[in-house]
């Protein structure tokens, strides 16, 4: 007789605990397209940090004395895309008191011609292996890319 109790009381709870499935999962609210998160936006397919009238910001990786020294992050590198011709892509670089390093390469973009000048006047021209991991393989990359548009200077107001 015992037996037949417990029989009975497991037939019992398991029905009562099947019995609860339905009403729970009724009581659960339902979400809806308009409850769920917001997905992240898109990643930029670009690779520089900031445009502004008409220059491209690239953050420069710290120097492991940087980081030592407590140096968190670098000034961006600026540099306006002067644009394409005959497949070549050429960027220039202010690097101050009168100096410009104007960089040019051609897809694959395996070599990068690199002319600093002074006041207009070309004083070292080198040509160097891209190196992929610089700012201006970055640089490059998104010139390729068509990620950037060439500078055009704005009136001054």
């Amino acid at each position: 007789m015992k037996k037949l109790l417990c029989i009975a009381a497991v037939f019992v709870l398991a029905a009562c605990g099947k019995a609860e499935e339905p009403k729970a999962a009724q009581s659960s609210p339902q979400l809806t397209s308009q409850d769920a998160v917001p997905a992240a936006p898109p990643k930029p397919t670009h690779l520089y940090s900031l445009e502004e009238e008409g220059e491209y910001g690239y953050e420069p990786g710290l120097s492991e004395d940087e980081r030592k020294a407590g140096k968190a992050a670098s000034a961006l590198i600026m540099v306006r895309y002067l644009g394409v011709k005959d497949g070549t892509h050429t960027v220039l670089m202010a690097v101050g008191n009168g100096a410009t390093d104007t960089f040019s390469c051609k897809s694959p973009c395996e070599f990068i011609k690199s002319r600093i000048a002074v006041n207009g006047q070309v004083i070292k021209s080198e040509t160097v292996r891209n190196p992929g991991n610089a700012v201006i393989s970055a640089v490059m990359i998104d010139a390729m890319n068509g990620q950037l548009k060439p500078y055009r200077s704005s009136p001054r107001l």
